[in-house]
């Protein structure tokens, strides 16, 4: 076997240009450890960033924003102000709902703090007995992909029965895991009740009012031992429809007859009542809004949604359809496919130049190396201890390289034969020329 030719540079250029199968397995592992990357490299709208934030909400319904800030927002923020680790603390008051964000400082452990706010807030003994329980959770980063509208000529109940069974099936899709129905009404159940029908009977509004919390409930009712084992009870007489709370009992008679809600009000099974409203087309819709986690790839979720609307489309009654919009994934498709074009635009440049005033061998050598950069790039983005996944920041940041490279790869090459053209064509002068630019 023929030594290695001797050189008199030392380092690592000169030690792979002695040793030319090294460097091409080398190329050879970069090219395959990029291309594997692609295949599971997160794909995402927008870089991951930790939103360390605990929201605390609650519903107090028909409150006005005044009575859910006195009996909701302030007893929740008495509650938590004084634990260590809250940067900063905000809290909303809307009608029907109190909201409370907590900011936490870094270096705090998240799980240790959202267990304490929850331990707290549950030993408030001041909330109203009509409110709802308090949901507490730890904010998570999500990212919009796009929008699915459900649209036609439909009543507001059909409506929101069909996008609740829309966002079912795509809750189902393999690559869906968030999606949410915007523009809906929430189911209100109004019991109207005129002054006149109240005297009539002798009742009071307060009187009707908690003979309905009376008879609609479903609580535990402890459990009772026997020779055969436990047996639970529980009080199951929620009402949820209009035609259960116009059956509630609000009087029994000595004579056994009853005097039911139905008997002297309105029941009406309907919605909240409010200015909003949604058209898409042209006619009434519902928005569902698709999102992705931190774990996602953004690309996979929009073909699997758009596969599905797709199949969906002209399966629904006549004059009622399902569309998509506000696709975001188009920019980072139109981003992505600019470095593409850029890299391929880059390579083709360098080949030319390099064809015309240099050597072809140096040319095809040039412009292979610079795709291999990139795919070594691409290998080790998901490495080390700030992993970084395929974004429109890092995108931006590839593109912007890209004519670092395309320069450096013209420059070097154009050393390389300028050092071999004066001192003659040696390994020392193709090293000599290449650390002129290294």
């Amino acid at each position: 076997m023929k030594p290695a030719p001797e050189t008199e540079h030392r380092g690592i250029i000169a030690w792979f240009s002695t040793n030319g199968v090294a460097a091409n397995l080398l190329m050879l592992f970069i090219i395959a450890a990029g291309i594997g990357t692609l295949f599971f490299i997160r794909i995402q709208l927008f870089p991951d960033f930790e939103t360390r934030m605990i929201q605390a909400s609650m519903a107090y319904p028909g409150a006005a924003p005044e009575e859910v800030e006195q009996a909701i927002v302030i007893p929740i923020e008495e509650s938590v102000q004084d634990l260590s680790g809250i940067n900063r603390l905000r809290s909303t008051a809307r009608e029907g709902s109190g909201v409370v964000t907590l900011e936490i400082t870094p270096g705090y452990d998240m799980v240790e703090l959202l267990n304490e706010v929850k331990s707290r807030i549950d030993r408030i003994s001041t909330f109203p007995d009509n409110v709802e329980r308090p949901v507490v959770r730890e904010i998570e980063m999500t990212q919009e992909v796009l929008d699915v509208a459900v649209y036609g000529n439909l009543d507001d109940r059909a409506m929101k029965t069909l996008a609740q069974s829309i966002r079912d099936e795509i809750l189902l899709l393999p690559e869906v895991s968030r999606a949410q129905i915007q523009g809906d009404r929430d189911y209100e159940i109004a019991i109207e009740v005129s002054e006149n029908t109240l005297r009539e009977y002798g009742l009071t509004m307060g009187q009707v009012a908690s003979a309905v919390r009376a008879s609609s409930i479903d609580v535990p009712g402890g459990a009772i031992r026997t020779q055969n084992g436990r047996i639970q009870l529980r009080t199951q007489e929620q009402a949820y429809t209009g035609p259960e709370f116009a059956n509630i009992v609000l009087r029994t008679h000595p004579d056994g007859s009853r005097l039911y809600v139905r008997d002297i009000a309105t029941v009406v099974d309907g919605f909240v009542e409010t200015e909003e409203f949604s058209r898409f087309d042209g006619k009434r819709s519902l928005n569902i809004r698709i999102l992705a986690t931190e774990d996602q790839n953004v690309l996979d979720i929009e073909e699997a949604v758009l596969a599905y609307v797709e199949d969906r489309r002209g399966t629904f009654p006549d004059g009622v359809n399902v569309d998509t919009w506000g696709n975001t994934v188009f920019y980072l498709k139109g981003q992505l496919n600019m470095m593409l074009g850029n890299l391929a635009m880059g390579a083709l440049l360098v080949f030319l130049v390099l064809t015309t005033f240099l050597r072809l061998k140096s040319a095809i050598w040039v412009m292979i190396g610079i795709p291999v950069a990139f795919l070594g790039a691409i290998a080790l983005m998901p490495m080390g201890p700030f992993p970084i996944d395929i974004n429109m920041l890092s995108l931006f940041g590839l593109i912007l390289v890209l004519g670092i490279v395309v320069d450096d790869a013209i420059i070097t090459a154009e050393s390389i034969h300028h050092t071999v053209s004066r001192q003659g064509h040696s390994l020392d002068n193709v090293i000599a020329g290449t650390h002129r630019i290294a």
